[in-house]
């Protein structure tokens, strides 16, 4: 379905946008228009040969885009294409000739899916050095589709120079990360004194010292005026104050100090999303809802860790990769914070090495617990498109990102299923067999499918530390799958049949693996697109049974599911390789 579906949005994209044809006047825009534009940025200029270079096409005050289709020239003697990827993530596709050294890359929604607002990181292109010298990568022209097929084509046109230079160190070298990038900026403020522009509030920074921070205030009275200006609510009504806070040369950390009724306030809900020099943090209103704070305000803080403090096996394991340490205080005082209700995302540049960069989803997040030792953060993840590693988590701690290349040896060659797998493993959601053997063609049985989901979109833990009684009538408080499966029924991800069993014994078919996907997708908040039976496509159709079929079409509309040969073979049963890989789609 999803290869007839490519080709006819290939289609449309040829006809609509006229690739091959030149656009109507009327829908040229002007050098000079005030409406989108766009250009180009690098995360490095003067790469060593044998590194790679993201080249990213940024788009600026975009309004409602929907598809994009983007002309680029290289220097060809110098720069091999590695690849392309979208942030609009429905389809994309490249087209390169290396022969005279251009490419198209376009991407488009599908469905009902809102069209991309503000600014937004469109494409990233992966180039490799040939040899020595200077190269240059320029955009010719960019096509814009609205969700009401109207198109826009500009051509001011923009350019990124690349220097590569001799590789003289051991090892690849890591470049320097890109900050993390923000919307267009307030004012900077003056006297120390907040400027509160729209629903942003920017700030000056002092620093201290002896902790080597740089230390920001933000009052009652900037963020009352933030929130009366934010202009619309986002996902699930949540209004959005942004808070930027200068840089400071030297400063190892940010620390931002605000008022502790602000992060104790789970009804408003109000998101502030901090940004610093380091990386952006994503706090809900209700942070501090389950927390007991005696003082007026607390203060927020991220940085680099102090990397010589963790034992020498996990300096080793982590290698000149990022650490960083977030806190909260009161008083003073670090918080002891921990609230599965009101998680914290944050967000960072990274520059991966070149191998890293070939399979960017071995790329983990690690928090380093009170012993000293790794634990996986099933979450994290890196964005080719925008150069960042980003994570959620419901406690402060010291974070490491790691390159985890956990595979095993009857997974090779099985190109469909394998960077799923190891993707999965290297998050510890799925263990294999033994260590060498993962056996993907072995039915997997309903415990171990719920288990793995519950696992992967993180809805195990708020059981983690309840008493369990048995969810169904033959199921064991004592199993190793219980707390997981009382989760599930409580969140009605399961229900069982009319005798209330679950049968978790047995192996699961593929249209009830795709029910439980479907309800524990809805369970974490994961977007979906409407369950619409009526779109269904596949050949057998009829053999979906009543109860899956509208979660089959959520789940085939968003590329979770695909079939094969045009065929979903619905009661047919799920193996351990296709169980990892639609619970790889489904968390990403």
């Amino acid at each position: 379905m999803l290869i007839k579906l490519k080709k006819l949005l290939l289609t449309g994209l040829v006809v609509l946008w006229g690739v091959s044809a030149a656009a109507p006047a009327s829908a040229v825009l002007a050098s000079g228009s005030e409406t989108a534009s766009y250009s180009l940025s690098a995360n490095r200029t003067t790469p060593n040969i044998g590194d790679t270079v993201q080249i990213t096409v940024q788009g600026s005050n975009l309004s409602n885009l929907y598809g994009v289709e983007a002309k680029l020239s290289y220097t060809k003697d110098r720069l091999k294409v590695v690849g392309s990827l979208s942030s609009l993530i429905a389809f994309s596709d490249m087209k390169n000739n290396s022969e005279t050294g251009r490419i198209t890359v376009f991407a488009t929604h599908l469905g009902n899916t809102a069209g991309i607002s503000d600014n937004a990181a469109l494409f990233t292109i992966t180039f490799e050095g040939l040899s020595v010298g200077q190269a240059d990568v320029q955009l010719l022209e960019v096509t814009a589709l609205d969700k009401d097929s109207n198109r826009t084509v500009w051509t001011a046109g923009d350019k990124i120079d690349v220097s590569y230079v001799n590789n003289t160190g051991n090892g690849t070298p890591t470049a320097t990360p890109t900050a993390t990038p923000t919307a267009t900026p307030t004012p900077t403020p003056k006297n120390g004194k907040p400027v509160v522009s729209k629903n942003s509030i920017r700030l000056g920074a002092r620093m201290d010292e002896n902790k080597k921070a740089a230390v920001s205030t933000v009052g009652s009275e900037s963020l009352k005026k933030a929130k009366e200006q934010v202009p619309s609510s986002g996902k699930n009504g949540a209004k959005t104050v942004g808070i930027e806070i200068s840089e400071v040369k030297g400063a190892q950390k940010y620390e931002l100090e605000i008022p502790s009724d602000a992060l104790r306030d789970s009804e408003s809900n109000i998101v502030y999303e901090i940004t610093t020099s380091v990386g952006k943090i994503t706090i809900p209103s209700g942070m501090l809802s389950n927390t007991n704070v005696n003082t007026n305000q607390v203060s927020v803080s991220i940085g680099r860790a102090d990397v010589s403090a963790l034992n020498d096996k996990m300096q080793e394991k982590i290698g000149d990769r990022p650490v960083l340490e977030l806190h909260v205080q009161s008083g003073g005082e670090i918080i002891a914070w921990n609230n599965p209700k009101a998680p914290v995302t944050i967000t960072t540049a990274y520059t991966p090495s070149a191998n890293e960069l070939k399979h960017p989803e071995k790329i983990v997040v690690w928090y380093i617990d009170a012993q000293g030792e790794a634990q996986v953060i099933k979450n994290g993840k890196y964005d080719p498109t925008t150069g960042q590693v980003t994570f959620s988590t419901t406690h402060f701690s010291v974070f490491a990102f790691a390159y985890v290349n956990k595979t095993f040896a009857d997974i090779e060659g099985l190109d469909w299923a394998q960077s799923g797998i190891e993707a999965m493993a290297a998050r510890e959601i799925i263990l294999g067999m033994d260590e060498e053997h993962f056996e993907p063609g072995l039915e997997i049985k309903r415990s171990d499918y719920l288990l793995m989901l519950m696992r992967a979109l993180e809805l195990d833990s708020a059981a983690a530390d309840e008493e369990t009684a048995a969810a169904f009538e033959d199921t064991d408080t004592k199993a190793y799958y219980s707390k997981a499966l009382a989760q599930a029924k409580n969140l009605r991800i399961v229900e069982g049949d009319l005798d209330n069993r679950f049968r978790p014994g047995d192996s699961i078919t593929r249209q009830d693996a795709i029910v439980l996907a479907q309800r524990a997708m809805a369970a974490a908040d994961k977007d979906l697109p409407p369950r619409d039976a009526a779109l269904l496509q596949f050949h057998d159709n009829d053999d979906i049974s009543s109860y899956a079929a509208d979660s089959v079409a959520a789940l085939s509309a968003s590329g979770i599911i695909q079939g094969y040969d045009g065929y979903l073979h619905p009661k047919e049963l799920l193996t351990r390789a296709q169980a990892a890989v639609m619970i790889s789609k489904a968390i990403n």
